[in-house]
């Protein structure tokens, strides 16, 4: 269970929070440059206890980071973390409260989990990841994607400030949007589905689409209300976890540079396009009901609507080669597709990269 503040100055909870946990030496998870342009820098160092910062992780987090992390929480011997920014940020430490009670001595991805772990808050600065409320984190390891999962992984409380959304670039910030509307709908069809997911899916695409347009035009009273719908995508896959589409964006985004959230919406529709090929009644159903949330009549009508949506957004496709079909193809684990509602073939799931880049 979490407890989630929210709306306009809710960071400022982390003082109730810190004094909830009676944490004394508190470690702040941060980006190097993006959490100094916060108004949260100033509140955090009114407080009566001083923060153990650590920022030395990038995007895609690798498990040597965890590592450095997870040393700076022992050596100050701290006693909470505090995660601010990003899905980086958040899913970094996450793997540092995970490790933290293991043996360093040992791979920290092949121990058994140790639930004796210390608090943890997390106040996302995107609107897009939900990893504030998931009980995963990704993390890389000799180039090699690992998910690192379990209860303890999960926050125990979470802020939704929208204070960070004032200085997100705009490429990242349609990369998130996507990103969240794309969890939503996949965690929908998902075969893990069940009424409280399918809830939360159905709230998180309402706000997500019900203010797109003024989130962006820049205008922030509707912030609150893409954070939430954020979260609310968040949750549906902390249910569900995600399918196809997610599994088959990792290579496009390793292989191209292009941000997670990018990735993910190019694929999605031709994935929900090819599995409209084979589907039965009640999974139809389910397409039909997520298409009506969309405000479309049919799902063939939603695909063509979410490939409007990433033209109007300006999120094109990466050039490639006819090698590169293969490479990607290759690149999917199979094993990750069972969550998904329609089985997919190697042939296929090269058709739907061969697809997605003849709309170059």
């Amino acid at each position: 269970m979490q407890t989630v503040y929210s709306g306009k100055d809710s960071f400022k909870k982390i003082a109730d929070i810190i004094a909830q946990v009676g944490a004394t030496r508190p470690m702040l998870v941060c980006g190097k440059k993006s959490f100094d342009t916060l108004g949260v820098k100033g509140f955090l160092q009114s407080l009566p206890v001083k923060f153990i910062r650590f920022s030395d992780f990038a995007p895609n987090p690798i498990y040597e980071s965890a590592i450095n992390g997870v040393k700076v929480l022992q050596d100050n011997q701290c006693d909470f973390i505090l995660a601010i920014g990003g899905g980086s940020t958040i899913d970094t430490a996450k793997c540092i409260r995970r490790f933290a009670g293991m043996d360093a001595g040992r791979n920290y991805l092949e121990q058994t989990v140790v639930s004796d772990t210390v608090p943890m808050a997390a106040m996302p600065t995107t609107a897009g990841t939900g990893s504030e409320s998931t009980h995963f984190a990704v993390i890389y390891y000799k180039g090699k994607k690992y998910s690192v999962a379990g209860e303890d992984v999960l926050p125990e409380f979470v802020i939704l400030d929208p204070i960070g959304l004032n200085t997100i670039p705009e490429y990242q910030k349609k990369s998130c949007y996507l990103d969240a509307l794309c969890q939503a709908i996949e965690s929908w069809w998902s075969v893990r589905a069940c009424e409280e997911s399918i809830a939360y899916a159905k709230q998180a695409i309402s706000l997500l689409l019900e203010n797109r347009e003024a989130y962006f035009n820049g205008q922030n009273n509707v912030y609150e209300a893409i954070m939430l719908g954020s979260n609310f995508a968040g949750r549906a896959i902390n249910i569900t976890t995600t399918t196809a589409a997610h599994a088959m964006s990792y290579k496009l985004t390793s292989l191209y540079g292009i941000a997670h959230g990018h990735a993910v919406a190019l694929c999605l529709p031709y994935v929900w396009q090819m599995m409209l090929r084979h589907c039965g009644t009640e999974i139809n159903k389910k397409f039909l009901s997520i298409a009506n949330v969309l405000g479309c009549q049919t799902p063939e009508e939603a695909i063509a609507w979410f490939k409007c949506l990433l033209h109007d957004l300006k999120m094109y496709v990466p050039f490639t080669t006819k090698d590169d079909i293969i490479i990607l193809a290759e690149s999917v684990n199979l094993q990750r597709l069972q969550n998904n509602p329609i089985p997919l073939s190697f042939g296929e799931i090269a058709e739907i990269y061969q697809n997605i880049f003849s709309q170059m």
